[in-house]
């Protein structure tokens, strides 16, 4: 199983800035891509454009919240509904 976090942001009525987010999915993708596209000629050269969209949406929670997360997407615990 894999599990990634993200961070999303919104804006200030309260709306999903979606092309913040967006962008970030494409730079992950653009990122996930690199290697198989990878030339010779370029071992020396970085972009690191999408390296930084990508690691802008990225959280990393604890260990012990990672756990209780997984337990509630799993089911294996009662959630808050409101």
């Amino acid at each position: 199983m894999r599990i990634t976090f993200n961070i999303l942001t919104f804006d200030g009525v309260g709306r999903l800035e979606a092309d913040t987010y967006k962008a970030r999915q494409f730079s992950r993708a653009e990122l996930a891509m690199a290697s198989a596209f990878h030339s010779d000629d370029s071992e020396n050269v970085v972009d690191a454009v999408s390296r930084f969209m990508d690691h802008g949406g990225r959280w990393a929670p604890s260990k012990a919240l990672t756990r209780k997360i997984e337990d509630a997407v799993l089911g294996r615990t009662r959630c808050l509904r409101l």
